[in-house]
């Protein structure tokens, strides 16, 4: 029983370290997406701002308006040519964060083709319990949680009276009277009790009890994590 949840933790543990990358994975491809809306914006709002400049100027210098209105519009022009900029950044930036993360050369070309969306979830009890039923890390805490038990129930047999029995058996086959050949069978009983092992297995089966609490004190925090991350 210990050995088949000591291997079911460790594929849990793998199957967990693979939802992270996954999970690392479309964070990042997310965060390009968004890099690539947000410049999209910050240029569409910058090509209105120069026209509206544009406008401005020749408005002033017809004598129609006065020329701090320039000196407002150039600013605003300015200010949206710097947060364009700082928008292409953040794109170089998630870009080459995707790039690292895939191990992909500098040169190497990316096309991120798909779109954002939005879908609200309706039944969120219900995806509360799928996330605790697949999620691996908490299948793992679980099996810690059973190899706990394990553990406390083989330190608490440490001092259980034991049973041994033990027989033998000899006969000869030689041409002898029936009185006189070799035969002889024996069976004996052995109880063995330990009295006294200074305290080991009372010290090793206090550690098995807080080591059982500490791993069901996990399993229900992690539980409640799932849910809460889940619900946000």
């Amino acid at each position: 029983r210990a050995s088949h949840l000591s291997y079911a933790t460790a594929r849990n543990t793998d199957l967990a370290e693979r939802l992270a990358i996954a999970q690392t994975a479309r964070s990042l491809y997310y965060d390009v997406l968004v890099a690539k809306r947000t410049v999209e914006v910050e240029k569409n709002k910058l090509d209105s701002s120069r026209a509206v400049h544009r406008i401005t100027e020749a408005l002033v210098s017809g004598g129609k308006q006065a020329g701090v209105v320039a000196v407002r519009s150039r600013i605003r022009l300015k200010q949206d040519e710097r947060r364009w900029a700082n928008a292409q950044q953040r794109l170089e930036a998630a870009t080459r964060n995707a790039r690292d993360f895939a191990y992909l050369d500098d040169d190497a070309t990316i096309n991120f083709v798909s779109s954002l969306g939005f879908a609200p979830i309706s039944a969120l009890p219900n995806v509360i319990e799928r996330a605790v039923a697949n999620n691996p890390a908490l299948h793992s805490f679980k099996n810690n949680v059973e190899l706990s038990r394990i553990s406390l129930q083989n330190a608490r047999e440490r001092n259980r009276p034991g049973v041994r029995m033990t027989g033998s058996y000899l006969y000869t086959n030689q041409e002898l009277p029936a009185l006189e050949r070799p035969f002889s069978w024996s069976v004996a009983t052995l109880l063995e009790w330990p009295l006294f092992d200074s305290g080991v297995t009372r010290a090793r089966t206090r550690q098995a009890e807080a080591q059982l609490d500490g791993a069901e004190v996990s399993y229900r925090e992690l539980e409640r994590a799932v849910g809460v991350q889940v619900a946000n």
